[in-house]
């Protein structure tokens, strides 16, 4: 025991002699309770991945309404890209092509020999 500190049986204010703790005869007054809290969400998957899958699952579907199945489609149609098989034109374009030409016009020199010394 240090000198200056109450022993760990007695009660510093009084020093009064305490119980032993048990288990019965103390409640609970801190902590996790068991269903304290908010109620933990569920992982839900929706059955498709992308929204993609669900128009075309819509699209495909015979049972669906036809005005259904139609905008399903415009919506599809929206997001799927047409292949693209123009170059680009405008002035960038323009100047790319004079410079390829210009380039052309000229030779590239050979690298000078290389000399090795015996």
């Amino acid at each position: 025991m240090q000198p200056g500190r109450a022993p760990k049986t007695r009660c510093f204010l009084t020093y009064k002699k305490l119980e032993p703790m048990t288990a019965e005869g103390i409640k609970k007054r801190g902590g996790a309770r068991p269903g304290a809290g908010q109620p933990q969400k569920l992982e839900t998957r929706p059955p498709f991945a992308t929204a993609l899958e669900y128009a075309m699952a819509v699209i495909n579907d015979n049972n669906a309404a036809v005005r259904r199945r139609d905008a399903m489609a415009m919506h599809v149609l929206r997001h799927i890209e047409a292949p693209t098989t123009k170059e680009p034109t405008g002035k960038h374009a323009e100047r790319r092509e004079a410079a390829i030409i210009a380039a052309d016009r000229f030779e590239v020199p050979a690298p000078p020999p290389r000399i090795t010394v015996q």
